[in-house]
């Protein structure tokens, strides 16, 4: 599995850790623990039932579409839930989901890509309430907690 990162729009006064769990109903949670070599994973768990399910407006992300378009020559594929960007020089393929965005690691794309940097793809939503997630370690921070120097392997 390689390295991503989901950006979780959020509800009128939803947390941020129930935008996660809401996206994440029925997965998994990894609960890391210090250790004095550092830190590592314990038993998963199942994520906490958060109630109604609330879901992004219609069209929530068409203006974001057309942004990460406007950011670089990408290659574009459509299928009936997802659209997908990527390009062989971008260090991030961006998924467009029906509830969140996902930015995936692509392999073979040196540190040094061409594309655009993570603090451009995250500006890209700045005006979305929403929470970036690493999925495979439980971190977040809000989108508004970012700053232009953010690198989402930092």
């Amino acid at each position: 599995m390689g390295i991503t990162f989901d950006i979780i729009p959020m509800g009128p006064g939803e947390a941020p850790e129930a935008a996660i769990a809401r996206v994440y109903e029925g997965g998994i949670s990894i609960d890391w623990v210090e250790t004095d070599d550092g830190w590592a994973a314990s038993a998963a768990t199942p994520q906490e039932s958060v109630g109604p399910r609330w879901r992004p407006p219609q069209g929530w992300r068409d203006p974001l579409v057309e942004r990460v378009a406007a950011l670089h020559d990408w290659q574009r594929e459509d299928t009936d839930e997802f659209i997908y960007f990527w390009h062989s020089d971008v260090l991030w393929q961006v998924e467009f989901g029906p509830e969140d965005v996902t930015f995936r690691r692509r392999r073979g794309v040196g540190d040094n890509s061409r594309g655009p940097t993570d603090a451009d793809l995250l500006r890209v939503f700045a005006d979305l309430p929403a929470v970036v997630h690493q999925p495979a370690n439980g971190w977040s921070m809000t989108l508004d907690e970012i700053d232009d120097d953010f690198e989402l392997l930092g």
